[in-house]
């Protein structure tokens, strides 16, 4: 088939959004389909540097000089909406009406972002896109003031999404719509439901293998991610200051960069906890690998993550998985699993008790992490690669 995707973020290398709209069009190529991907020119020298992308056609387009550099003034989701609007306005000169078989919208994955290549004609598939997940009243309280006003018009613009005339045009027009979760599928206006199924969009490859570097003279929490308000490591800290009343010899490192990490700074420094507590910058993917070799634990209360990158890395590298049950972690760890922490109806503080004391269950008996490894492997093979695009394309071929 000819299939077009169009994936704003794509580049080898890279987690989050780029390794969603990379992993899809390698995969798909691999299954010996006609790719062709249209993405952002500000991607092209990554992905010349990466020869499994040889044999895919990509379609490069940024917008005017002048409007990049109003991108921080006119906001993301108009910038992207211009974005796509005049990929297609390129596309559409490019290639004849119904060229492609199929025109896959894969990145960005969030439901608050429209699409125009639906116009290209072929089978439309929308997704699997995210982002209607949200976090309770009572974790966006745990916020500062400024954040709580954040999540709360997050919440506003998820509820008036269903008005979004683009958005729901796209809908109309999609063969098939993929969500991540259930609460993004709850927000699909009902009339459209019809049509949607619910799919991950994340997956990952077999090249990681379980290590032994493990320093047994410490035991490392870890987290990674974007260090974002609504990823939860501000609760990660405070179960950690938690713990250390209990166990000295228990380190927490923190890898990535963000607008919340002036914020963390203050509340480790606020706890007494500078010494034990090792921010990390975001690194190389390869280098964040050995971290993850050398640590015991992922520690990942996100309030609304559609899926997560690293929780799967994680677990690859036999690493239990430690999250609340909301939005996609909770997903692939197993919503049935002891270390999904149901918060529904707790308080912070029962919250972060309960996080801690899942922690300690690992920390008291490290040969508990070693019973786990076999399953974790097990879960980790059904979300590979291979099997999360089948999921969506078997009634394609």
């Amino acid at each position: 088939m000819k299939i077009l995707l169009s994936a704003y973020a794509c580049a080898p290398g890279r987690g989050s959004e780029h390794g969603v709209g990379w992993n899809w069009a390698v995969e798909l190529n691999k299954l010996s389909h006609d790719v062709h991907v249209l993405t952002r020119t500000k991607n092209a020298a990554k992905i010349a540097s990466d020869n499994a992308g040889d044999d895919i056609n990509f379609v490069y387009y940024d917008l005017p000089k002048v409007i990049i550099k109003l991108k921080k003034i006119i906001g993301t989701h108009l910038y992207y909406t211009l974005w796509q609007y005049f990929a297609y306005r390129l596309l559409i000169k490019k290639y004849n009406k119904n060229y492609f078989d199929v025109v896959h919208h894969i990145t960005f994955v969030s439901f608050r972002f429209p699409t125009f290549i639906y116009k290209l004609g072929g089978k439309f598939i929308l997704g699997p896109i995210g982002g209607g997940e949200e976090g309770t009243p009572t974790l966006i309280k745990s916020l500062p003031i400024t954040y709580q006003f954040l999540e709360y018009f997050r919440i506003f613009c998820n509820k008036a999404n269903k008005y979004n005339i683009l958005i729901n045009t796209a809908y109309k027009s999609a063969h098939e719509i993929y969500v991540t979760t259930q609460a993004t599928y709850d927000k699909i206006p009902l009339k459209f439901q019809c049509k949607t199924k619910i799919a991950p969009a994340i997956g990952i490859d077999n090249k990681h293998t379980i290590s032994e570097l493990r320093n047994k003279n410490e035991f490392v929490i870890l987290f990674a991610g974007n260090l974002l308000h609504w990823k939860g490591i501000h609760l990660a800290i405070k179960v950690f200051a938690y713990i250390k009343d209990f166990k000295s010899n228990v380190v927490l490192k923190i890898v990535g960069n963000g607008p919340f990490q002036k914020y963390l700074v203050k509340l480790v420094s606020k706890l007494k906890l500078s010494g034990s507590v090792i921010f990390i910058q975001s690194i190389p993917q390869d280098e964040l690998f050995k971290i993850y070799q050398t640590s015991d634990l992922f520690l990942f209360p996100s309030f609304h993550d559609s899926g997560g990158f690293v929780v799967l890395e994680a677990m690859a590298y036999g690493l239990p998985v430690i999250c609340i049950n909301q939005g996609g972690p909770s997903n692939i760890v197993g919503e049935n699993s002891a270390n999904v922490i149901n918060i529904d109806n707790k308080n912070i503080n029962q919250i972060i008790q309960l996080l801690a004391t899942r922690l300690k269950y690992f920390i008291d008996n490290p040969g508990n992490i070693q019973c786990e490894r076999s399953f974790l492997q097990c879960r980790v093979l059904q979300y590979s690669w291979q099997n999360i695009i089948n999921n969506v394309y078997k009634l394609e071929a």
